[in-house]
C-alpha cells in the first residue's frame, strides 16, 4: 500500500471517530414523551 493510501485511511478513520465521538455525545432524545 502506499504512504498517501495509508494517510488518507488515518485521515477517514480520525473523521469517522470523531462524528462516532460528537454523536454518543448528545443525549439520545427521551422515546416517551
Amino acid at each position: 500500500m502506499m504512504i498517501g493510501e495509508k494517510a488518507a485511511d488515518l485521515v477517514l478513520g480520525v473523521r469517522r471517530a470523531d462524528e462516532l465521538n460528537t454523536q454518543s455525545a448528545v443525549p439520545p432524545r427521551p422515546a416517551n414523551i
